[in-house]
């Protein structure tokens, strides 16, 4: 299969040819010998993929010695406020990871793609997949991946609190069950400290997305295309959120803690649920199990369950997906 990142840098070589058909490197410097530049800005994916995106750049530098890849290895934390800081001054990257958002494609530089879309390039991705990169209909990024978005439970900790996970996973749960189960779920970690019913990060709206998503707002916009960010529901959904913190369900720090402290929490056993869960999780820890078992770390081993999002009473109960790979992106000079 196509790697996306490596058809993507293609495909910029292509527009730049199409749109100015002197690349920039030749006519700032009247030497055709000069190498294009291409500038990769992307996220540590998975615990491997620098080392894999370096391995695709020296793939394709083979291929194509004229040009120059240069990537920078952006931190979850801060990668996206460099984005649109960059986005914003009108000199975002030529590729970036994410998925593709409206808000670009309203600043008239994310690069339409389908002009340079053959029907290989469109066989090689799963039904459904590259709908995932469009907007109306116009595609603007290639997937990576596809992800649906969970919360993941520790399975001892579950069953020595009498919570029916299984139950959980065939009939969901609402907000009020969920409550419920947290509070037997708060107590005494093995280490001491405490056991928090759930744990997530600060750093994102995510956790707060899945949760209003699962409280009738399966969508930011309304049937008019309006923003519902002042509708009752978010307040209903705060006031949830804020009451589990409250209730020392959640950590009263919650809004100050990383996405590594959440992971960190949930392996030491501080916290039964953990948000976000994306199915490679069961991967990232079966593989953290093998390292106890080889001496390499020191910790629990967890039997990791995969748990729907609670949903607001009368609510119907609804999943979070979407897709993400790279988007192309011009400048404004």
């Amino acid at each position: 299969m196509k790697k996306p990142l490596t058809l993507m840098i293609a495909m910029m070589m292509l527009i730049v040819t199409a749109c100015g058909g002197t690349s920039g490197s030749e006519a700032e410097t009247g030497d055709a010998d000069a190498k294009d530049t291409v500038t990769v800005w992307t996220y540590p994916v998975h615990g491997t993929y620098e080392d894999e995106l370096k391995e695709l750049i020296a793939d394709f530098n083979q291929e194509h010695p004229h040009i120059t890849v240069e990537y920078e290895m952006l931190t979850w934390a801060e990668g996206p406020k460099k984005f649109d800081v960059a986005l914003n001054a009108g000199n975002p990257p030529d590729l970036y990871f994410h998925s593709v958002d409206g808000a670009y494609v309203k600043t008239g530089l994310a690069l339409e793609l389908d002009a340079y879309l053959t029907d290989e390039i469109k066989n090689d991705y799963v039904p459904g997949t590259l709908e995932l990169g469009q907007i109306q209909g116009k595609q603007y990024g290639l997937p990576l991946y596809q992800f649906q978005w969970a919360w993941g439970g520790n399975k001892r900790i579950l069953e020595e609190a009498g919570i029916d996970w299984k139950q959980i996973q065939q009939e969901g749960w609402t907000w009020n069950e969920f409550n419920e189960a947290a509070a037997k779920l708060t107590g005494t970690a093995p280490d001491g400290t405490t056991q928090y019913a759930l744990v997530t990060d600060g750093t994102s709206l995510d956790f707060i997305e899945m949760l209003t998503r699962n409280n009738g707002m399966p969508d930011v916009l309304n049937a008019s295309g309006e923003f519902q960010w002042n509708d009752q529901r978010i307040l209903d959904t705060l006031t949830f959120i804020d009451n589990l913190i409250d209730q020392g369900y959640m950590p009263k720090e919650t809004a100050a803690i990383a996405p590594a402290k959440r992971t960190d929490m949930f392996y030491a056993g501080q916290a039964a649920i953990i948000s976000k869960a994306l199915p490679y999780y069961d991967v990232m820890i079966q593989n953290r199990n093998k390292d106890i078992d080889a001496g390499t770390v020191q910790g629990e081993k967890i039997e990791f369950v995969l748990l729907p999002v609670p949903h607001n009473d009368g609510a119907e109960p609804k999943s979070t997906m979407g897709g993400e790979g790279y988007v192309a992106f011009k400048q404004k000079k």
